[in-house]
């Protein structure tokens, strides 16, 4: 049996893959469980292709030889690579514990924290890695990206820096030094780095979108948009190319060019491992009449709150319309007329013809600026337990979810707003939940607003709350959507660089007819919008009181 393993491995490595795969299935028909032919046909397998098996004899391999490291770190290695992150976890931890230098475990766990969205595990081992190996540029770009996804941008862009030091051509370092400083708000800094990456490589296409996404950030949005066409002529096949395409023109009002442009999100890295709700095929348009079909959603909160409105669209074709959303709401999204049901996202959810994302919606709905559906209100808010003053009541957030890659600029400070506070006859009421709530107390105005955030556990209960208030002013959170979903006054407030659905120019959407945008000036100008919203807020109070 020896000799037969010995022969096995001289043809594997002499590259004979028949001639080793016939002599390790002769030592394995003499001993089922010799845990080195095990070993090696499951290398075999994944070499071929074939990971399932792989990941089968593998399993075997460590199951017959206790501390088998080596079958260990392939088989969490395979794993990864099928995609069964929590399984290589598990295995590459075990392999740990056996040999704590076993270092390609330690990669495939950094990997796999990644892959699930563990950001901060997969910073810290990364940083066990760098400390093992300082200049490895790989390892010191991961840190970065970790870095980046934890929204600690500083750092980020530091971490790419100490990337080019070691490797001061690296496009890939230099690209992700752009990215990170475009994340931070640094635009001019960004295109310094892309034009310098472009004028070596003219044609390299995500350096192009990134300069579009850079210009945009510094308000330069024609040739924002004419770097992203330049980027998809070059490759027509390059989805963040497309997508970002789409954004532009969505944002310039060309809304039929710009929904096919952004379907091209989907076959971005961001979405393409994003699996749907169920296995029915993907609506792509058919007729609906007697049909049924499931509404899943896709990005976040208001995203969800938006596209909605298209239920009662569907229904009226004949449709049988399910809905399904994140918990926060399920209550809030019950209301809406036409939905034969609406359920939890991973609940059971009923057999369908067809599903599709809420966002892609409108594309197959053809809706341009002057078909948009509703615009008026769609949702109902409940009655809750809130009473509100006889002055006028408005209720306030300025800050949105530190995790959304906009929020830098979305979002506010509390003492941004301190001028409206100097209005009289004015109650205002904190919609604010979680990051920013703080504020309140640091600029000293627990006198002046009333936090309801105790009371906001979902957005239905956030809606009835709206019913009974006399205006919201928001930055663009969700709490926006809820407002202008059931008709409420909203005074939405803009960046320069606003989200696509905004636009870029006036003070009115076609998204919601009880909603007025007011936008930045320039770039971070905040007081100024400060200062037209409280000339109107007076003007409002006037009129409250006659």
């Amino acid at each position: 049996m020896r000799s037969l393993m010995a022969e096995g491995v001289a043809f594997h490595q002499a590259g004979k893959v028949a001639s080793a795969k016939k002599r390790y299935r002769d030592v394995l028909k003499i001993d089922a469980n010799e845990a080195d032919a095990l070993h090696f046909m499951g290398i075999l397998c994944h070499q071929e292709g074939r990971n399932k098996e792989a990941i089968t004899y593998l399993q075997r391999a460590v199951k017959a030889r206790d501390g088998f490291v080596a079958a260990l770190q392939n088989l969490s290695k395979i794993l990864l690579v099928e995609e069964q992150y929590k399984e290589a976890l598990k295995i590459a931890a075990l392999t740990l514990e056996i040999d704590p230098d076993a270092h390609q475990a330690l990669r495939t766990m950094a990997h796999a924290y990644q892959e699930l969205h563990q950001f901060e595990n997969a910073y810290q081992t990364y940083k066990k890695i760098d400390a093992l190996f300082p200049n490895e540029v790989g390892t010191i770009r991961n840190l970065a990206l970790s870095l980046s996804a934890l929204r600690r941008r500083e750092e980020a862009v530091a971490t790419y820096r100490r990337a080019l030091a070691v490797e001061p051509e690296n496009i890939i370092s230099r690209v992700g030094l752009a990215s990170a400083l475009n994340a931070s708000g640094l635009f001019d800094e960004a295109l310094a780095e892309l034009e310098s990456v472009l004028a070596r490589k003219p044609q390299y296409v995500p350096a192009l979108v990134l300069k579009g996404s850079a210009l945009e950030g510094m308000d330069k949005f024609d040739e924002a948009t004419r770097t992203f066409r330049d980027a998809v002529a070059i490759d027509p096949q390059h989805p963040e190319a497309h997508f970002n395409l789409g954004l532009a023109l969505l944002t310039a009002g060309d809304l039929r060019a710009g929904w096919d442009e952004y379907a091209w999100r989907l076959k971005t890295q961001a979405f393409i491992k994003q699996k749907p709700p169920t296995t029915a095929p993907f609506w792509q348009g058919e007729d609906l009449s007697g049909k049924s079909i499931l509404l899943f959603p896709e990005q976040g909160m208001g995203d969800s709150i938006q596209f909605v409105r298209y239920v009662r669209g569907l229904s009226g074709q004949g449709a049988h319309v399910h809905v399904c959303c994140h918990k926060p709401l399920l209550k809030l999204l019950r209301s809406i007329e036409g939905a034969a049901g609406v359920y939890l996202l991973g609940e059971d959810l009923p057999e369908v013809d067809y599903q599709v994302s809420m966002m892609e919606l409108p594309r197959f709905l053809k809706t341009d600026r002057d078909s948009i559906p509703l615009a008026e209100g769609y949702l109902k808010a409940p009655n809750v337990p809130f009473e509100r003053p006889d002055e006028l009541s408005v209720g306030l957030v300025w800050h949105g979810n530190p995790s959304h890659e906009r929020d830098m600029l979305r979002s506010m400070s509390l003492r941004d707003l301190l001028p409206v506070f100097d209005i009289q006859d004015v109650r205002y009421f904190s919609l604010q939940v979680g990051t920013g709530e703080a504020q309140i107390e640091e600029c000293g105005l627990q006198d002046r607003i009333e936090n309801l955030s105790p009371l906001l556990e979902d957005f239905s209960v956030t809606a009835g709350i709206i019913a009974k208030l006399d205006l919201v002013i928001t930055v663009d959170t969700s709490v926006a959507h809820v407002a202008g979903a059931i008709g409420k006054p909203v005074w939405l407030m803009l960046p320069t660089a606003a989200d696509w659905r905004w636009g870029r120019v006036g003070e009115t959407t076609p998204w919601y007819t009880s909603m007025r945008l007011f936008r930045q000036g320039v770039r971070g100008d905040w007081p100024g919008v400060t200062r037209r919203i409280s000339v109107d807020l007076r003007n409002l109070v006037k009129q409250y009181k006659h």
